[in-house]
């Protein structure tokens, strides 16, 4: 029996050790699984900030507005044209107007449009 009690010690040790190894490594994929939804929910955060914001300014009368919806300029939905800003007229008779559109994205869009009084409205949603 006296043989065995080494043996039986260091098999013991060992299997601690294991089981620690593996309770550190279940720890680590936690906080690493914690790490990720703190920053899913700061993004959230974030998202739900900037959408606020552009539902207060939707929600807010302005002159603009008013002055395309007196033109009979209505944007399709709350992220259509949100700004045409007008260039100078080309040589050609052509003016460009620039149309910068609120995509899903966030990206912008140019748009080259040919002249008329509607064209060079600022519109907004």
């Amino acid at each position: 029996m006296a043989v065995w009690a080494p043996v039986l010690g260091i098999s013991c040790v060992l299997a601690i050790g294991a089981g620690v190894l593996v309770f550190k490594q279940q720890v680590d994929a936690e906080e690493r699984r914690l790490a990720e939804l703190r920053r899913a929910v700061a993004v959230a955060q974030a998202e739900t900030g900037r959408l606020q914001a552009e539902l207060a300014y939707h929600q807010r009368p302005t002159y603009l507005a008013g002055f395309a919806e007196a033109l009979g300029i209505v944007p399709t939905s709350p992220q259509h044209l949100v700004r045409v800003d007008t260039l100078p007229p080309r040589p050609d008779g052509e003016a460009a107007g620039v149309a910068i559109i609120a995509l899903p994205s966030g990206g912008l869009a140019t748009v080259r449009r040919r002249p008329a009084l509607a064209q060079y409205v600022v519109l907004v949603p």
